[in-house]
């Protein structure tokens, strides 16, 4: 879950990226969620974007997580980067 996200992350950002020989960083922003116990897809999706947004803000090239430890701290969330 957030180690696969932070693992496409890192990847994305070592690509070697150079089109017509110029170099190119990327990055990439990742908002995910963990969930513990009965959910939607809709809830899923919303706390998702949800925080791929909190990542792109924050500065971008970085995902921000929910886990259910998160949850059930009054939805405190943690971003990484």
């Amino acid at each position: 879950s957030f180690l696969v996200a932070e693992s496409i992350r890192l990847g994305i950002r070592e690509a070697g990226f150079a089109p017509g020989g110029q170099p190119w960083p990327l990055s990439v922003s990742i908002g995910g969620v963990a969930f513990n116990g009965p959910t939607t897809y809709h809830h899923m999706f919303q706390v998702a974007d949800r925080h791929l947004y909190k990542a792109k803000s924050n500065g971008r090239d970085q995902v921000s997580f929910e886990s259910p430890r998160n949850v059930l701290l009054d939805d405190v969330s943690s971003t990484f980067h």
